[in-house]
C-alpha cells in the first residue's frame, strides 16, 4: 500500500491504473492525476493556459483528428520540404 502517490506524465505510464489505484487506497496524491491527460494534448494545453492567463508564444494548432471526432475538415495545410 503506497502512503503518498507522486505520478509524472509520459509515454506509456499506465495513468488509468494509477487513477484507480488512488480511488481505491485515497493515498496522499501530490498531484492531480486526471488533469495530467491535458498533456496528452497540445491544444488542451494551451487553451488551459490561457484560461489562467499565462503569456504563450504565437502558434497555430492544426487538428488532424476531426474524422475520429465526427467532425467535417475545416482547415486543410500543405506540406511541403522547406515550408508549411
Amino acid at each position: 500500500i503506497v502512503d503518498c502517490l507522486i505520478a509524472f506524465h509520459s509515454h506509456g505510464f499506465p495513468l488509468d491504473k494509477a487513477i484507480a489505484y488512488e480511488a481505491l487506497r485515497r493515498p496522499f496524491v501530490l498531484n492531480d492525476l486526471r488533469r495530467q491527460y491535458i498533456l496528452r494534448d497540445r491544444r488542451k494545453v494551451y487553451e488551459t493556459l490561457a484560461k489562467a492567463g499565462v503569456p504563450t508564444p504565437r502558434h497555430a494548432a492544426l487538428s488532424r483528428d476531426w474524422e475520429a471526432r465526427g467532425l467535417a475538415p475545416k482547415q486543410s495545410l500543405e506540406e511541403y520540404d522547406d515550408q508549411v
